[in-house]
């Protein structure tokens, strides 16, 4: 069986400071969404102009100098630019999941506490793993508002239909744009045999944050 969604489109205000942001930095670090803004939560609130008494700057708290000219800032003052400060981040974020063969315990540890200070669980102080398990509430939270945002027919498990076309080269580029945001959607063209090319989506495998990043991208989703 497959639904349809609704044709038409309408634009959709997040209320998540730089949530564009933090989508680019996710596909481009590979770093989960939801992390990446727990991470913001718990380090400034998502404040553009935080700074810490560590010299911290910005929204994901880089420190200034080493770090930040570790991850290519030329001057303090670009890490108050909240896109490139969270890119930044992210970007940091990767290289220690790198470091830590993904084991997002060490990796937050680090981030919190510096990777020349953790080489494994046991070098975590009790107030860095404080940090860790608040970064990983703040994760809970973020899931359980995109889920509120998410409507319930990308909820369902099975096939969608997003939109229909009547040229078959518009649907396969619509296709490709939808893959290029969001690379875990599993997507196909058919044609109904009358003039209309239609873009599938197959939900069966989607993470909830996949479902939440398709609701700005597919026509008729938004509230």
């Amino acid at each position: 069986m497959v639904l349809w969604l609704a044709y038409g489109y309408s634009s959709h205000a997040s209320d998540f400071p730089y949530l564009s942001c933090f989508e680019i930095a996710s596909r481009q670090s590979d770093i989960p969404l939801d992390l990446l803004m727990a991470v913001a939560m718990v380090e400034s609130n998502a404040d553009a102009g935080a700074r810490s008494s560590a010299n911290a700057h910005g929204v994901m708290q880089i420190r200034w100098p080493l770090t930040a000219r570790h991850l290519g800032a030329g001057r303090v003052a670009e890490l108050y630019n909240p896109c490139l400060n969270i890119s930044m981040g992210a970007e940091y974020l990767k290289e220690l999941s790198g470091r830590y063969s993904g084991n997002t315990v060490l990796m937050l540890a680090a981030y919190n506490y510096g990777p020349t200070r953790i080489a494994q669980k046991t070098d975590i102080p009790e107030s860095v793993m404080l940090y860790v398990d608040r970064v990983g509430q703040q994760r809970l939270k973020i899931v359980k508002n995109m889920l509120k945002k998410i409507p319930e027919l990308l909820k369902t498990t099975g096939e969608v239909e997003v939109i229909r076309f009547e040229n078959a080269l518009r649907a396969k580029k619509y296709l490709h744009f939808l893959n290029r945001q969001v690379p875990e959607a599993e997507l196909q063209v058919r044609s109904t045999g009358q003039r209309d090319f239609v873009v599938i989506l197959n939900t069966a495998n989607l993470s909830t944050e996949a479902r939440y990043k398709l609701v700005n991208l597919i026509p008729g989703m938004q509230g």
